[in-house]
């Protein structure tokens, strides 16, 4: 009998890749593996689990770093048992299984099929079927030559994409911007790799930084107390960094302004500080990565509900 156990599994891509530096692309690359929320037959949680981590293995045993929520790419195994039989031996019957493992990358937002490879798999135990579909799992190979060459495929297609949309990209996040939709224009411009390079990507990084100081206009007394504590603690170079973002607009320019006096009127003056440059330019990475997950987590759950009927709350 034929039994095909098909696992969804969802990942995506966002981060910084620059395309002519090939050497640098294993540490930029991400993608996500999730866990799914259907119940298959024949596949256990614990199998589930163990495929979710062989993947994550895999994927991380060639510099892609995990992340938790959909973007513009997937990737999903499809288990497929086709053989499965009861041999009597002296010692008791034995299962033994034949499986292959397909991973395929998607393009989700035109369903396009970016890459696919193939893992066939075997499996026995004394103990019971499960256990075999244990063993085939186990047996999964995290490192080869084919796996290599697999995830740099997919790699260099995912590069080659915000290459091309870029631009449009860029526009798309504008008008999102311009019509006061700031989450959703955060959150689009995350997707593209940080060192994809070139005058697009100059553009993509100005319109990430006046969104961010949107943001933090938004949330300027959160800002305001971090400067304040920074003040307290004895770093007023990182203060003045975090007050120097409130704009003239904010409804907390005034308290700004006010902090940056006495900042500059003490007796201890501060100097620009490499480390509080730093600080700061982390503290707007981790920020807008935060929105972006938020607006990314959103959408995910409504491609799950409108594709697999999941997350219809």
């Amino acid at each position: 009998m034929r039994l095909i156990i098909t696992v969804l599994f969802i990942a995506f891509s966002i981060t910084s890749v620059s395309y002519a530096q090939t050497n640098n692309l294993e540490t930029q690359v991400k993608l996500a593996v999730k866990a799914p929320l259907i119940h298959v037959e024949d596949l256990k949680p614990v199998h589930v689990s163990k495929l979710v981590t062989k993947i994550q293995s895999m994927i991380t045993s060639y510099g892609i770093s995990s992340v938790d929520y959909i973007n513009d790419f997937m990737i999903y195994p499809e288990y497929e048992i086709y053989d499965h039989s009861e041999i009597q031996t002296g010692l008791g019957k034995v299962h033994s299984i034949e499986a292959l493992l397909t991973l395929k990358v998607i393009d989700i937002k035109t369903m396009t099929l970016f890459d696919t490879m193939t893992i066939e798999l075997k499996g026995e135990d004394r103990g019971s079927k499960d256990k075999a579909i244990t063993k085939s799992i186990s047996r999964i190979k995290t490192k080869s030559d084919a796996v290599e060459k697999f995830l740099t495929s997919v790699k260099m297609k995912i590069i080659s994409h915000y290459q091309d949309n870029c631009n449009q990209i860029y526009a798309d996040a504008k008008i999102l911007l311009n019509n006061g939709q700031l989450e959703k224009a955060i959150g689009l411009l995350q997707t593209v790799p940080r060192n994809l390079g070139g005058s697009c990507y100059e553009q993509i990084q100005a319109l990430q930084t006046k969104a961010y100081l949107i943001y933090n206009d938004i949330i300027c007394e959160k800002t305001i107390d971090e400067a304040k504590k920074a003040i307290n603690n004895k770093n007023p170079d990182y203060a003045i960094e975090l007050l120097n973002l409130i704009s003239t607009n904010s409804s907390c320019y005034s308290n700004a302004k006010k902090l940056l006096e006495e900042i500059k009127s003490s007796n201890d003056k501060p100097k620009k500080s490499q480390i509080a440059t730093s600080k700061a330019n982390k503290r707007k990475v981790q920020a807008l990565e935060k929105v972006a997950k938020e607006v990314l987590q959103e959408e995910e759950a409504a491609f799950m509900c409108a594709n697999y009927n999941e997350n219809c709350n």
